[in-house]
């Protein structure tokens, strides 16, 4: 009977994991096609509202603004915004929610090192960002004026294609491009090494406090006992700790990087607002009831 309990037991066991898991994959699924749905539904509907908004506005400050600068919006700034700034917006969200339920159950198991291994993680934190916030804002920058000169300089071929074929100028304009993709190119790596930068950083950070501290307390005597008992509960503070961190840190820096989008989204959305409406959804308005007559 004791071994058939404990079979019992030990099954019922693993069929609570298995729904636990279960569950935990179907409501993580579900969360990414809701975040999914809404994110990209929100690019539609602000992509097709700058349309609309362009199409209704004066002709002379449509032609002001230029195509590349209106394509630019329509397309690519719509959707950094969206899923770019939006979503690092929800990521930060949500991993301080997860970050704050970690830290109240190690707060228990040891405040001491909790409170250090916070502390510290902090200042490291801080000096980070203060160091690398103005040139990923500057990447940032760069991004959306180096898309606005590749659609300028791709619609302004298209349009002259027949000038340029006639006068021998694919090479130039071939290499204006390509010029402008180089840009975009040491725009998307510079962006990429800085995305990086954080998950390598303060894992070597971490590793070197971690070594310092285990070396200290063999250089001061303390009991092996009470050594292994520190740096097992501090590991697993930085185990739990870190991860939040560096997701933190990285969601915050991209924010960064995709807060342009949102100030060229909303300076559209506001001036094309404010201008002088010339069509209007209403058909009759337009509706021609007379006749037209031609006389020599």
């Amino acid at each position: 009977k004791g071994d058939l309990s404990n079979n019992d037991f030990i099954v019922l066991l693993f069929i609570l994991i298995i729904v636990v898991y279960t569950a935990k994959f179907l409501i993580l699924l579900l969360n990414k096609y809701a975040v999914s749905k809404a994110i990209f539904s929100l690019d539609k509907k602000i992509s097709s509202k700058l349309f609309f908004n362009y199409l209704n506005c004066d002709f002379e400050y449509v032609t002001k603004v230029g195509f590349s600068e209106i394509v630019k919006n329509i397309y690519n700034q719509s959707r950094a915004f969206t899923a770019g700034f939006l979503m690092c917006i929800l990521n930060i969200f949500l991993e301080l929610t997860t970050f704050t339920v970690v830290i109240f159950f190690l707060f228990i198991l040891n405040f001491k090192i909790t409170f250090t291994v916070i502390f510290f993680s902090i200042i490291i934190m801080a000096t980070y960002l203060l160091i690398f916030k103005n040139r990923v804002l500057k990447l940032g920058l760069d991004r959306v004026f180096f898309e606005k000169k590749k659609y300028q300089h791709i619609y302004e071929g298209v349009k002259g294609i027949k000038d340029i074929i006639l006068f021998n100028k694919k090479k130039f304009f071939s290499n204006l491009l390509y010029k402008r993709n180089e840009q975009l190119e040491n725009v998307g790596v510079s962006h990429a090494v800085y995305s990086a930068l954080p998950q390598l950083l303060f894992e070597f950070i971490s590793i070197l406090i971690f070594c310092f501290i285990t070396i200290g307390l063999f250089l001061s005597n303390t009991d092996n006992q009470n050594i292994l008992l520190l740096i097992t509960l501090f590991g697993f503070c930085l185990i739990r700790i870190l991860p939040s961190i560096v997701k933190v840190v990285s969601n915050y820096q991209n924010l960064i990087y995709y807060y342009p989008s949102l100030n060229d989204i909303y300076n559209s959305l506001t001036e094309t607002k404010l201008k002088k409406v010339i069509f209007t959804e209403n058909p009759e308005i337009y509706e021609f009831k007379h006749n037209l007559i031609l006389k020599n």
